[in-house]
């Protein structure tokens, strides 16, 4: 039997790549190209910063202020959330899929960690997502169990009875652990032809899909 519910994360997934918003931040900041993704994978106080943010414990506007100066001088906080994220556009297929499985009564749950709401304004979350677990509202961010495990309950499901799709693979290897089918996205095409496979289903265009 195909699985009752869709854990599906916000950016890189239903989003173009976080980490080329990063990139074009950088060109447009006339910093080096890979300093922002350098800076949150090695500086242990940026990643300390962006956890506690992700987690709901810190104001963006401090968390602006702070992570500012770390990723080079002269580098304005106002606004900056915004500027990391400027580039950043829904990603059509993966959008529609969503949607799709919706219309087939499975449950969607959005499991993101969250910079704000700015980020989200970019895609209808509320016709998407019968449900929402956003990190800063919980006060626990992925790769924790805990997470899932709210996702799961939100949803009304075991973890055989839910499908999780993620860019980051720690997060992919998180849902794995707890028993949970994972999708490790890379290519929208790709994702898509494995949730069709996963749900029986076929997406249709322009957005809509029948099960076989």
């Amino acid at each position: 039997m195909s699985p009752d519910a869709v854990l599906i994360d916000f950016g890189g997934v239903l989003t173009t790549s976080v980490f080329v918003a990063f990139e074009d931040f950088c060109r447009r900041e006339g910093l080096p190209a890979g300093r922002v993704v350098e800076l949150l994978r090695d500086d242990r106080g940026a990643r300390e910063l962006l956890v506690t943010v992700e987690k709901g414990e810190m104001a963006i506007s401090e968390f602006e202020r702070e992570l500012a100066p770390r990723i080079a001088a002269g580098v304005a906080a106002d606004g900056l959330v915004d500027r990391l994220f400027a580039s950043l556009r829904p990603e059509p297929r993966l959008v529609e899929m969503v949607a799709a499985l919706r219309g087939v009564e499975v449950r969607t749950v959005l499991v993101s960690n969250s910079l704000g709401p700015e980020p989200y304004r970019i895609v209808d979350l509320q016709a998407l997502f019968e449900t929402r677990v956003i990190s800063a509202e919980e006060g626990v961010r992925k790769p924790s169990r805990r997470i899932y495990e709210i996702a799961l309950e939100r949803a009304g499901v075991g973890p055989d009875g839910a499908v999780f799709v993620d860019d980051l693979v720690q997060n992919v290897e998180a849902a794995r652990r707890l028993g949970i089918e994972s999708i490790h996205h890379v290519d929208a095409a790709e994702t898509v032809a494995r949730l069709e496979r996963i749900f029986d289903i076929e997406l249709e265009e322009p957005c809509g899909a029948r099960r076989s």
